[in-house]
């Protein structure tokens, strides 16, 4: 399978728990060399599994993206 080079050009939303265990704060910010808009919105206290620890949270933050794609 070949990758492609280049940057993703629609705008982006990562959702990150600042709990994760496995994958840091660093990896998220690493993201940003692929994506030519992203946006990071970190939950404080959320684990791995960030959409089940904190749902209203979660479900806050992507409707705000949303909105703001009008």
């Amino acid at each position: 399978m070949k990758f492609p080079k280049g940057k993703i050009s629609p705008r982006m939303l990562l959702v990150w728990g600042t709990e994760d265990l496995f994958l840091t704060k660093q990896l998220a910010e690493m993201s940003r060399h692929y994506a030519n808009d992203l946006t990071i919105k970190y939950v404080d206290g959320a684990s791995h599994w960030v959409q089940q620890d904190s749902p209203n949270k979660v479900n806050s933050i992507i409707a705000e993206f949303l909105n703001l794609q009008s």
